[in-house]
């Protein structure tokens, strides 16, 4: 996990500075020190960072950096970092709440629900063939309006409704 800091004087950015870091794990009961005085890498702009290998993200930690120069106008950075507590049951409802959801509702364009739709209505609405056009159309659920049409083609290439080798959206 990346930890960053930024640190200005007289209000812009800070570079060259070497800071450093301690971070402390921390539990209702008890905190322990895990990272004590660790130097930080500049970044540019006055970001530096720390790449806390140590991180578990079953636990909680807070993080003082320390920019080392008294005249920074913030020498001191801090932050927390907290895990999510989900209870399996929570996580069970949300799953089911998802993947339970009623199809018909998901008609906003672009989002996954209306792309599962669209394939569904490929595999199992009417389709109709036009032989004078050689095309295929797929039907919305209605059977009547046309959803997708797509050109048919032989393995030359050409319009056709006997050999047929190749569908093509019209819009191709």
């Amino acid at each position: 996990m990346l930890i960053t800091s930024f640190f200005t004087k007289n209000s812009v950015p800070k570079l060259g500075l070497t800071p450093t870091i301690r971070i402390w794990s921390v539990t209702d009961v008890s905190q322990t020190l895990v990272v004590n005085g660790d130097s930080m890498l500049e970044v540019g702009d006055g970001f530096y960072k720390y790449d806390f290998t140590l991180y578990d993200f079953n636990q909680d930690y807070v993080f003082r950096a320390d920019g080392g120069i008294p005249q920074l106008d913030e020498r001191y950075q801090y932050g927390a970092s907290e895990y999510c507590r989900l209870e399996i049951e929570t996580i069970q409802s949300i799953a089911d709440q998802v993947w339970d959801e009623d199809a018909s509702t998901h008609i906003t364009p672009g989002t996954t629900g209306a792309l599962l739709n669209l394939i569904t209505a490929v595999m199992v609405n009417r389709t109709k063939i036009d032989i004078g056009a050689a095309t295929l159309t797929i039907y919305d659920g209605d059977c009547v309006t046309p959803l997708i049409v797509f050109d048919l083609k032989d393995s030359a290439g050409n319009p056709s409704v006997t050999e047929v080798c190749e569908r093509v959206p019209t819009t191709c």
